[in-house]
């Protein structure tokens, strides 16, 4: 296998993952409800992991904010987690594999607490 050193790595690592989550019968309909326009978001996505995971200046928004309407619970975001490591697994390993697995059990912890501190 190998790391995520593309854009198409990180393309393929966002594509996979969200047929994953929206498949999954805990988290999918938190997405489905949620999220209207795939293409539009996936984008949004491949540039924000493009930025964590390849260190490229290809996001600039505000992402927890948007998760504020959602009634996540630390469950959801336990699946999430769980469904990205297994999903980075699946597909690489290597430096910037562990980099996208420890960006996301982060981001997942700090998208939590600011969650709880704004309800």
């Amino acid at each position: 296998m190998k790391d995520i050193t593309t854009n198409d790595d990180v393309k393929l690592l966002v594509d996979t993952f969200y047929d994953r989550a929206r498949a999954d019968a805990f988290i999918g309909p938190v997405f489905e409800k949620y999220i209207h326009n795939w293409d539009a978001h996936l984008i949004k996505l491949y540039q924000f992991w493009r930025t964590v995971i390849l260190k490229q200046a290809a996001y600039r928004a505000h992402p927890v904010q948007m998760h504020f309407k959602m009634a996540l619970s630390q469950a959801h975001f336990d699946r999430w987690l769980e469904i990205w490591t297994a999903t980075v697994d699946d597909l690489f390993e290597g430096e910037n594999a562990e980099v996208a697995k420890f960006r996301g059990s982060k981001m997942s912890d700090a998208f939590m607490a600011i969650i709880e501190r704004n309800k």
